[in-house]
C-alpha cells in the first residue's frame, strides 16, 4: 500500500445554487445559504504492476450549519472512489446529469436524484453510507439518525432510497443543513 499526494488545479468554480432569480446568496454577497462547484484537474500515470487504486480527496471545510451530523462543521469532508483496472480495463466513469445540489422546504415532499448515468451502458447500484471525515473514520449522526435515516423529517413522514436509481424522498421537518 504506497500513498501518493498529487496538487491539483482549480479549472473552474461557479455558483450552482438553486434558488431563485435575483436572490443573492452567500456566495454573492447574500444572506441566504449558497453552493459553489469548483472543478479540479491534473493527470496521473499509474504504476504499473499494480491492478486496485483507491483515490479519494479530503475538504478541511464542511460546513458548521450541519444539523444532523455531531459537531459538523468540526471535521473534514472526505471522499473516495476504488479503481480497478483489472476487472474493467478502458472504463469510463459514471457521470451526473443532474447538479448534485439540494434545496428543499420545509414540510414539502422533496424528491432528488443525481441522475447518474454510465457512458459504457454499465449496470450502477446505489446504498447510503456514512460520512467520513478521513479514511475510515466516520462521522457520528444526532441521535436518532444514521447512513439510512440521514435527515430530520416531518412527523409521520420517512426517507426512501432506491438502491436501482439513487432516488431519494422525503420531507424534511425545518429549514435545516442537512448532509
Amino acid at each position: 500500500f504506497t500513498t501518493h499526494t498529487l496538487g491539483m488545479t482549480v479549472r473552474s468554480s461557479r455558483e450552482v445554487s438553486q434558488v431563485c432569480a435575483g436572490t443573492s446568496t452567500n456566495c454573492s454577497g447574500g444572506s441566504i445559504q449558497g453552493t459553489q462547484e469548483a472543478r479540479f484537474t491534473t493527470q496521473v500515470t499509474l504504476p504499473a504492476g499494480c491492478d486496485s487504486y483507491t483515490i479519494s480527496y479530503t475538504e478541511c471545510d464542511r460546513n458548521n450549519a450541519i444539523t444532523n451530523l455531531t459537531n459538523g462543521g468540526s471535521f473534514s469532508l472526505y471522499v473516495e472512489t476504488r479503481l480497478n483496472t483489472n476487472l474493467a480495463p478502458c472504463n469510463s466513469s459514471p457521470q451526473f446529469s443532474n447538479l448534485p445540489v439540494l434545496y428543499s422546504c420545509q414540510n414539502q415532499l422533496a424528491q432528488f436524484n443525481h441522475g447518474f448515468f454510465d457512458p459504457d451502458g454499465d449496470s450502477l447500484v446505489f446504498n447510503l453510507t456514512n460520512p467520513r471525515t478521513t479514511n475510515n473514520v466516520n462521522m457520528n449522526f444526532v441521535s436518532g439518525l444514521s447512513a439510512t435515516n440521514p435527515l430530520l423529517l416531518q412527523t409521520g413522514t420517512t426517507f426512501q432510497f432506491d438502491p436501482t436509481n439513487g432516488q431519494m424522498t422525503f420531507s424534511p421537518e425545518a429549514n435545516r443543513i442537512q448532509v
